[in-house]
């Protein structure tokens, strides 16, 4: 199991309440470099436990063995609302690198799923009958996406507009150096 956490602190929680529960086979990631290196070199066995950050497990690959393979693979726990599809996917897609069996989920909070829904709400994307009425994760998921295309259209109308008026200007000043 590779239990993917958003934080180091809540990778920290996770990898004490698992060591609490006398657990000897919990490997801890919390980063992407050498002093981390000890996931690459071995092979995970039925049992064993990964707690990572999503930033430490991206680009790792994660060796499973044969027993593992068999048994339906590496199985990968999300514990965080993944801010857009493409983060989900990828910590998703952690069970399926080099061609592997594997399955994932997302375990969250009900905290965060109201969070989520406040959010949009705030800014005029979920009506309260919408928040009354949301069937769950998936509902949330499409309100992400609905936040990140909201995101990505006020971005459109704001930055690109100026950015071409900052382009338009330095034309202009470029046009008026090369003329004297």
């Amino acid at each position: 199991v590779l239990i993917i956490c958003e934080t180091i602190q809540q990778a920290n929680e996770i990898k004490e309440l698992m060591n609490n529960g006398n657990n000897n086979n919990v490997t801890y990631y919390s980063r992407n470099d050498i002093d981390s290196s000890d996931i690459i070199e071995q092979v995970t066995k039925p049992g064993d436990i990964i707690v990572a950050t999503n930033l430490a497990g991206r680009g790792t690959d994660i060796e499973i063995s044969r027993e593992v393979e068999q048994n339906g693979g590496l199985h990968v726990i999300v514990t965080f609302l993944p801010k857009n599809l493409r983060v989900k996917e990828q910590a998703f897609g952690r069970a399926a690198r080099k061609g592997r069996c594997g399955t994932a989920q997302i375990v969250i909070t009900k905290t965060d799923l109201v969070l989520t829904q406040s959010f949009a709400s705030l800014r005029g994307l979920l009506s309260v009958n919408e928040i009354l009425e949301s069937p769950g994760i998936s509902f949330i998921e499409e309100l992400q996406e609905r936040i990140e295309s909201d995101d990505i259209r006020k971005i459109e109308e704001t930055e690109l507009s100026i950015l071409d008026q900052k382009e338009h200007l330095f034309k202009k000043f470029c046009d008026f150096l090369h003329s004297n």
